[in-house]
């Protein structure tokens, strides 16, 4: 689905979209405008109102900046996420995807330990539809402990594939991810109630374990060019895409990736048809990646299943 036919389905993405919701958008950004002048008003009678000695003026004006700046940006990112909730559907819907803006639930049939979970985690931009019968889903995911010492665990895309085969549960994470250290802290991946050591491949910085209760020596050599192929495909998601997890549950194959961008941005306060239009574009071309990886990913797992039997 994502090959010859995906310039075609992003022209198409591109018109409806922004046919169909453009009045919507603009009421949007006239609803966001309208709360910015609500909010530069109340900060100007706030001014006017306390501003009876000069160094209390100076104390509250800036203070008022400050808070007003902060409810533009907030305001602005409100608008955005709007406007996606609103053209999403209908780009995904070009190629035959369901989107949710918030996919709540989307980890809780996802083994705890995929991805580095943690007190506060943010879920968006849920994915998901059928490959050769296979159903899977998609979503951003952002967990981090919080708080005044806030720590990010974990930044980027997790990715759920339904398994064509019975496969032998199995845990893929990085070195770096599972060993703590002095200047680190400790490990963002907790694997310490695995009762097994790990299978250790690709070397000892930059490699990878493998943790399995069914497997033994001798039967890593197929989970390892699973991961290798899984870790070739990711980099189509974008600059600063890399492997971060592999876990088999049996009935699903789950993928986590790291990346160091937002994927899907539309719009904002202060768009115009030609950067929305832009953006749709944009979020097109981001959307074909993902298929792509998810074919990757079957094909991986087929040629892994074809080896073990």
């Amino acid at each position: 689905m994502a090959g010859t036919s995906t310039a075609t389905q992003t022209e198409d993405a591109d018109t409806a979209a922004l046919s169909a919701a453009l009045p919507l958008l603009r009421t949007i950004q006239i609803r966001g405008l309208a709360m910015i002048v609500a909010t530069l008003l109340a900060m100007l009678a706030l001014i006017v109102l306390v501003g009876f000695g000069a160094e209390t003026q100076v104390n509250v004006t800036v203070i008022g900046l400050m808070c007003g700046i902060g409810a533009i940006l907030w305001i602005h990112d409100h608008v955005r996420k709007d406007h996606e909730a609103e053209i999403m559907p209908i780009v995904a819907g070009t190629f035959g995807l369901d989107f949710v803006k918030h996919p709540v639930g989307f980890l809780e049939t996802i083994p705890a330990t995929i991805p580095p979970r943690s007190y506060r985690t943010v879920l968006d931009d849920g994915l998901s539809g059928t490959i050769a019968e296979r159903k899977w889903r998609f979503a951003e995911v952002k967990t981090q402990s919080g708080g005044k010492n806030n720590r990010v665990y974990f930044d980027g895309a997790v990715i759920a594939v339904q398994a064509g085969a019975s496969l032998p549960q199995f845990i893929i994470a990085r070195h770096e991810d599972t060993r703590g250290s002095f200047w680190k802290g400790r490990a963002r991946i907790d694997l310490s109630q695995e009762p097994l050591a790990p299978h250790s491949f690709g070397g000892w910085l930059t490699g990878f374990g493998l943790w399995s209760r069914q497997l033994r020596d001798g039967q890593f050599a197929p989970i390892e060019q699973l991961c290798d192929d899984i870790a070739r495909s990711v980099g189509r998601l974008g600059h600063g895409a890399e492997l971060c997890m592999i876990a088999s549950d049996g009935p699903e194959i789950v993928v986590a990736i790291t990346h160091k961008h937002e994927m899907f941005r539309i719009g904002g306060l202060f768009a115009t048809r030609s950067s929305v239009l832009a953006d749709i574009r944009k979020v097109a071309d981001e959307v074909a990646p993902v298929i792509e990886v998810v074919t990757a990913i079957l094909r991986a797992e087929a040629a892994m299943s074809s080896s073990t039997t």
